[in-house]
């Protein structure tokens, strides 16, 4: 991420490699003002937990203008976006959800297995209340109809 003058900030993406290599380089266009100019270069991912809230919050962001581009162009009214962060708690979506968008699950998938069940529940009290008033904040996949199959029924598939 660069940084112009405190004011104006640049998401920087490089494309993956497999290797190092002298001669790849990133280009990037900045706007630079009359006089003196302060460039401050940083990498706001300092975990797994930043960078997949930096990432929703980004396609968040984009989900919104691309809605409201749409809307625009076709002289419609813009129509709001759900958008379900599928996250499963592994980078605790609790504390930074809902800045990226309006859903996100904590833990992970429910399994026709006993164990999976309890494991599930055992997970620990997550605050709800980081949901706010528009927002979801769900404890466990919702599953209407979890039986506990046998294991004859599970390995056929029905």
């Amino acid at each position: 991420m660069a940084t112009v003058n405190g004011k104006d900030v640049y998401h920087l993406y490089f494309n993956k490699s497999l290797s190092a290599n002298r001669v790849k380089r990133l280009q990037c266009d900045i706007k630079l003002y009359k006089g003196e100019n302060v460039i401050e270069f940083c990498n706001p991912v300092g975990s797994k937990m930043d960078s997949a809230a930096i990432q929703y919050t980004l396609m968040g962001k984009e989900l919104k203008r691309a809605a409201k581009e749409y809307a625009e162009k076709n002289g419609t009214e813009e129509k709001p976006i759900v958008f379900s962060i599928c996250e499963w708690g592994l980078n605790q979506p609790w504390k930074w959800g809902r800045r990226a968008g309006n859903l996100w699950r904590t833990t992970p998938d429910i399994k026709p297995l006993w164990v999976s069940v309890l494991s599930i529940s055992g997970c620990g009290s997550i605050p709800i209340s980081e949901a706010g008033t528009t927002r979801i904040c769900s404890r466990s996949a919702t599953e209407t109809s979890l039986t506990m199959k046998t294991w004859r029924t599970f390995r056929s598939g029905a």
